[in-house]
């Protein structure tokens, strides 16, 4: 889930706002059981539908690259979490609600509707539950609850962070590495539930480290998108998150450097206002789809009706994050950055495009 990040300017870094449009649009595809799963599509998607947590990772990564820059802990650590939490809560909040309306209709006696329960999904904590996502009232909210703890690791382990990773940043990056496959592994073998949000850190610390060492990536950047896709494509077959991440280490290095080149791709208006749209939309699509699964006479069962229905779906979804983000997510941020800044601060920074929303179920 990659949630925008306030730090830089929305003309910042174009080419890696543009990309968290891209992911999203994987994290729906991932969703897409009750539209794909009975027609003859089922096996094909079924094959790729592990894109979902590729894009999950591709958000870490944003996200460590981008709040590791210089400007994001400005004002200390309180207001570094206030401003995350402007970020989040407003959309989160709405989504909230949806899944809590969703529960009730179809089980109002559901264990998710415990005061417990909702209490852990209104902190963000429901990660931390050994049953995983299926704990998550908003389904793609695990992944969170997992930057909660990014969120709070950050301000103490950025400053010793960025001198170990600059003193030696090749040993640094290869124990990063080793931790990575760890943690995947930690989750491959299930010696860890799909959620654990340690086993996930090592991820968002190589975006910090990308950061922070001013790694070019690739000068191509086809080859850096063909990279990151096989990497991708190789966690299809063999589930281990360190694979994925250093791929999209590199895809977010090469994107970043060609934008301080001053030659950014995806830098059109649709790419940008997709990537600005897309933390709303990692979190509404699910609604859609329950409403529209709802909705529905029956389970679509030709190649055209689960394409068509699946392409209103994300029609849809796109149209009420673009809503959601005018009358929700940017109102709501502003509103709660008024109440808490300093006397006397700047204004806040206007929002990136570029930072991650987050996001898909763990299948880990």
């Amino acid at each position: 889930m990659p949630a925008p990040n306030p730090v830089a300017r929305a003309d910042d870094l174009p080419s890696l706002t543009g990309v968290r449009g891209i992911a999203a649009g994987a994290v729906f595809v991932d969703h897409l059981a009750y539209l794909l799963g009975a027609t003859p599509l089922a096996s094909g998607w079924s094959a790729v539908r592990g894109i979902g947590i590729d894009a999950v990772l591709l958000f870490f990564v944003l996200s460590g690259f981008l709040l590791a820059r210089p400007a994001a802990l400005r004002g200390g650590t309180p207001m570094f979490l206030v401003r995350r939490a402007a970020r989040i809560y407003p959309v989160y909040l709405l989504a909230l609600a949806l899944g809590v309306v969703a529960v009730l209709l179809r089980n109002p006696a559901s264990p998710l509707l415990d005061p417990g329960s909702l209490l852990a999904n209104l902190l963000l904590v429901q990660s931390w539950d050994p049953a995983g996502s299926g704990v998550s009232i908003s389904l793609p909210a695990w992944s969170l609850s997992i930057e909660a703890l990014f969120y709070g690791a950050l301000p103490f382990t950025l400053r010793p962070a960025t001198r170990l990773f600059r003193r030696s940043p090749a040993w640094s990056l290869a124990a990063l590495t080793a931790l990575a496959v760890l943690g995947g592994e930690a989750l491959r073998q299930d010696w860890v539930w799909a959620t654990f949000p340690p086993a996930y850190l090592p991820v968002f610390y190589l975006g910090v480290h990308a950061a922070v060492t001013g790694s070019p990536g690739l000068r191509s950047v086809p080859a850096a998108v063909a990279l990151a896709l096989a990497s991708a494509a190789g966690y299809l077959a063999f589930s281990n998150l360190a694979a994925p991440a250093l791929g999209f280490l590199v895809l977010v290095s090469s994107l970043a450097a060609r934008d301080r080149r001053g030659d950014p791709v995806l830098a059109g208006r649709g790419w940008q206002r997709a990537g600005v749209w897309s933390f709303a939309f990692f979190l509404v699509h699910i609604p859609v789809l329950q409403a529209m699964g709802a909705l529905l006479p029956e389970r679509p069962g030709t190649v055209v009706a689960g394409l068509g229905w699946s392409a209103v779906a994300f029609g849809l979804s796109w149209v009420l994050a673009a809503v959601v983000y005018r009358l929700v997510e940017e109102p709501g941020r502003r509103a709660v950055l008024r109440r808490t800044a300093p006397r006397r601060a700047p204004a806040p920074a206007a929002v990136s495009g570029c930072d991650v929303p987050l996001p898909a179920t763990p299948r880990r």
